[in-house]
């Protein structure tokens, strides 16, 4: 178990930073749709700034282009704001807040939006949030129409209220823990993915880029629906959970595998890669591990999973937690207990 007094300053505040390869292709790709306005919820010391002129120049956006920013550590948001003078010479505006994401957001308005959302969200463990954190969490949890977990990280709500506030056609380019691909806190937000968005790219990079984090990454690049989803965001905050209907439409979903962050050199902008595996999300039911299967490879799966001679975990164990270092899952089948 790990206790909040014992982690680091920067483990606390989620505060792994984009290596130069990464924010240069997240950059190119998500100005390629000709985004106007771009948002960074979570911008640290800048370094996509640096990535973001030359990105606008090669796209041939210049002027009129506006960067919104955010960084809640007010040094990092002094060295965020150093570095966006070059953008500032070219002629974008740029602008920093220093302050709460979710905080800011608010004040923005629910109308507000992006033509193209790039950055790393915080990596955060739930139990590391404070009160004003948690309760903004499950606030944009409800809104999304997705249950909450205490599970959940805060790079989660990050992405929901970046899904949110993205206009239609526009794109999102982030760096986020591979988990999102198998984890059961992040299935909202897969689901919400699918309903949203009419393309999805996930490139999974084999390397461990973030030193210490112990966490694998993968890049997420989607492109909004042009129209309206089935559902809506909810902007009341009274109700505790609002029904969820999946698009009807299905959604294209691209997992490309790179070993090396200097591999995106050999992606273009189409997102040709010769490890590309596409695939439609219906029928996914959310599970985009399945996505890597062949067809014939997903049908078993799912006829072994009506076989009678199967059993699903939950049928005959449960996890609970207590306070000791590992949570004891207790056999509903035998009175033996196994460690999860």
């Amino acid at each position: 178990m790990n206790f909040k007094a014992l982690e680091s300053a920067q483990k606390l505040r989620g505060g792994y930073y984009t290596p130069e390869p990464i924010a240069a292709f997240l950059s190119r790709w998500a100005l390629a749709g000709g985004a106007r306005r771009v948002l960074e919820p979570s911008c640290g010391d800048g370094v996509f700034f640096s990535t973001l002129s030359a990105s606008i120049t090669e796209a041939n956006l210049w002027p009129g282009i506006v960067v919104d920013a955010v960084e809640i550590v007010p040094a990092e948001a002094g060295k965020a704001d150093h570095r966006a003078d070059g953008l500032r010479a070219a002629g974008a505006e740029v602008k920093i807040a220093n302050e709460d994401f979710f905080r800011w957001l608010e004040r923005a308005g629910a109308g507000r939006q992006w033509d193209a959302v790039i950055g790393n969200p915080p990596y955060i463990r739930y139990q590391y949030f404070d009160e004003d954190q948690r309760n903004w969490a499950e606030l944009i949890f409800r809104r999304a129409g997705i249950p909450f977990s205490k599970r959940t990280n805060a790079w989660v709500p990050f992405v929901i209220a970046s899904v949110e506030h993205l206009s239609p056609g526009g794109r999102l380019a982030m760096v986020i823990p591979a988990e999102l691909l198998h984890v059961s806190h992040a299935d909202g937000l897969r689901r919400l993915l699918e309903r949203e968005m009419e393309q999805i790219t996930v490139i999974n990079l084999r390397e461990m880029v973030f030193a210490g984090a112990l966490q694998g990454i993968i890049l997420l690049l989607a492109v909004k629906r042009r129209h309206a989803p089935a559902v809506q965001f909810v902007r009341e905050p009274q109700l505790s959970l609002f029904p969820v209907e999946l698009c009807e439409e299905s959604t294209a979903l691209q997992i490309i595998e790179i070993d090396r962050a200097d591999d995106l050199l050999h992606i273009d902008l189409a997102l040709n890669h010769r490890t590309s595996v596409t695939t439609s999300t219906q029928g996914l039911d959310g599970n985009w591990m399945l996505a890597v299967l062949a067809p014939e490879e997903r049908h078993l799966v799912a006829r072994l999973g009506r076989h009678p001679s199967v059993e699903r975990f939950a049928q005959i164990a449960e996890c609970r937690m207590s306070g000791s270092p590992r949570s004891p899952c207790s056999s509903a089948a035998t009175s033996t207990r196994v460690w999860c």
